[in-house]
């Protein structure tokens, strides 16, 4: 098992396949904090627009990847864009909806704050 792992890391193409998929992961997940941010602020005093937004994610989630990355393929081809794509929309999937009342949280806070002293 150890011969096929370094015979895998001694191939000539290794480094530059590491290489893409290094970028593609911190693209995508770059790309996903730029469209769930500016999301989450719009929306995050309307709860119309909150509970949109959270079952538009939990849609999302529901989509397994390698089935996004069969819908991206016929339109985009084979190269880096089609898994950047398909990376960032899973990004973006990621929303939860928190609604803590400050008081409590305050009050958590403090417990953990004395558990530490």
């Amino acid at each position: 098992m150890l011969d096929g792992i370094i015979e895998t890391l001694q191939r000539p193409t290794y480094p530059g396949l590491l290489w893409t998929h290094v970028q593609l992961s911190v693209l995508g997940t770059l790309l996903g904090i730029l469209i769930s941010v500016p999301v989450a602020l719009a929306v995050r005093n309307t709860p119309l627009g909150a509970a949109i937004a959270v079952n538009v994610g939990n849609l999302g989630r529901a989509i397994p990847s390698l089935a996004l990355l069969a819908i991206v393929f016929p339109f985009l081809g084979f190269g880096f864009a089609a898994p950047l794509i398909a990376l960032t929309a899973l990004a973006t999937t990621c929303t939860a909806e928190v609604r803590t009342p400050a008081k409590i949280t305050g009050t958590a806070i403090g417990s953990w704050m004395r558990v530490r002293i």
